[in-house]
């Protein structure tokens, strides 16, 4: 297997971004970034995601490669970070740097070697190792699902890279379906689907944020044609989802089945 690491700059000026990203090369770590304004756009985090998914497409050329990416952030106001969470949660864990290094080009040395550490850091190692999918599909399952605050607050603690500690509460609110590979979270039931010609891949989305969202899952590459088929006891009436397009859809009628790609973009149970 080899190994590949994937740092996503966020909120970084093109010229310090332009000269970390040989330095990053050249530590085996790919980048995806683009130009920054100075302001954070929602057209600016969809370009980014645009260019996450260009880079990992050229990075991913086989079975035999492992990619994990982070998601390097100089946002450090609330409404920032929150249209940044926005964007890219669950996609990559999350580490923030010092807004005001952003523009400087002097620092590119020590960000790189930051960054370096960062991925080798023996927490990030264990993260890899148990928090794959292969090792644990329950952690694929949409927990907006869950009623459980600790459950949520431990996946944004990931997503921040505070903690990796879940696997007690993914067990006690994530159940596995007796005798299928289904998993439960309250009265609703994922049932995990490769797509094949009698389950044919679920259209792409208009954004590439969401496309994002369903490709990585904390840094980790989850198989592009991997989804959920959704069911529930009670139906899907009365459940909300986001859209694509940012807006919102209660389901009104009583279906007893969806298709769902891994992004995590149920709203409500």
């Amino acid at each position: 297997m080899i190994e590949r690491s994937f740092a996503v700059l966020s909120g970084i000026d093109s010229k310090l971004a332009s000269k970390l990203a040989p330095q990053l090369s050249s530590m085996a770590i790919d980048t995806a970034f683009v130009k920054f304004s100075g302001s954070p756009t929602i057209e600016y985090f969809d370009k980014l995601a645009e260019r996450c998914l260009q880079v990992s497409s050229r990075v991913i050329v086989n079975d035999e490669v492992r990619l994990t990416g982070l998601l390097v952030s100089f946002f450090n106001f609330e409404r920032e970070k929150e249209m940044e969470e926005a964007a890219f949660f669950p996609s990559f864990r999350r580490i923030e740097l010092d807004q005001s290094w952003c523009k400087d080009t002097n620092r590119s040395s020590a960000i790189a070697q930051l960054i370096k550490d960062e991925f080798h850091a023996d927490s990030h190692k264990e993260f890899t190792r148990t928090a794959s999918f292969k090792h644990d599909p329950r952690l694929l399952v949409p927990v907006q699902n869950s009623k459980c605050k600790p459950l949520k607050a431990n996946y944004r603690a990931i997503y921040h890279r505070t903690t990796s500690s879940i696997s007690n509460l993914v067990g006690r609110h994530v159940v596995k379906v007796r005798g299928a590979a289904a998993y439960r979270i309250n009265d609703l039931i994922f049932e995990p689907a490769l797509n094949d010609g009698t389950h044919p891949v679920r259209r792409r989305t208009s954004t590439h944020v969401a496309d994002l969202k369903a490709a990585f899952r904390f840094g980790l590459m989850v198989p592009e044609r991997f989804e959920f088929d959704v069911s529930g006891d009670k139906g899907l009436k009365g459940k909300t989802f986001a859209l694509s397009d940012g807006s919102l859809e209660t389901i009104r009628k009583e279906p007893t089945h969806l298709n769902m790609r891994v992004n995590d973009d149920f709203r409500q149970a």
